[in-house]
Order: C-alpha cells, then structure tokens, then sequence
C-alpha cells in the first residue's frame, strides 16, 4: 500500500506499507489490510519478525534475504515476500525508513 500524496522510487513488498513526500519510504507492514483479509495474530507476528530481519537485521541484504528464506522455507506468507524480492530483478526494491532516532526496530502502521 502506498499513502496518498507518497511517491514511489522502488517496488514495494508484499505486505508494506509507504508512506512520505515527494519520494516514500516502506515506513512498516500494512496491519491494517492484514487483518481486514483476516489474516492471524501469529501470521501477522511471523511477518512482523521477517520484515524486521530482512531490512534491519545484520549483514548485507543479500544474506539476510537468504537468512529468512532459510528460516521460513514452510512459510508461503513470507515466502511471497522473498519470492517478490528475488523476482525484482534490476528493478530498484524501497527500503525501510529508520525510526527518527536511527534504531532499526521498523515502524509498523496502525
């Protein structure tokens, strides 16, 4: 989902949320939408802890991409998210916002 009045520079996930002007950020997950498909409480906590791995974790983006594809191979909700990424290509992916204070704890909307 992208808010209104945000531009987007990069794909954005399955699942995300951005937000900002002129160019967006992915500021977090859509939880909204999430539970509107009515989506569980532990699908919804088991994304909440990939997304945070892939964009906040250690390492390059490359490694932690493979990191959460190992950890959730049964996964197929987190699994559209890698496979999303995988299947960009060249295509530039929008990355997370930082929390105004610079730590990466990923803001998920409400």
């Amino acid at each position: 989902m992208i808010a209104g009045l945000s531009g987007a520079a990069g794909d954005v996930i399955p699942f995300g949320f951005a937000l900002g002007t002129p160019i967006g950020e992915l500021a977090g997950l859509n939880i909204i939408g999430l539970r509107r498909r009515g989506m569980s409480r532990a699908d919804m906590h088991r994304l909440r802890r990939a997304y945070r791995l892939l964009f906040f974790g250690e390492g390059h983006f490359a490694e932690r991409i493979d990191a959460v594809s190992r950890e959730y191979q049964n996964d197929p909700i987190v699994g559209r998210i890698v496979a999303f990424i995988r299947d960009g290509g060249s295509r530039p992916l929008m990355k997370a916002r930082p929390l105004r204070d610079g730590s990466a704890a990923g803001g998920d909307t409400e």
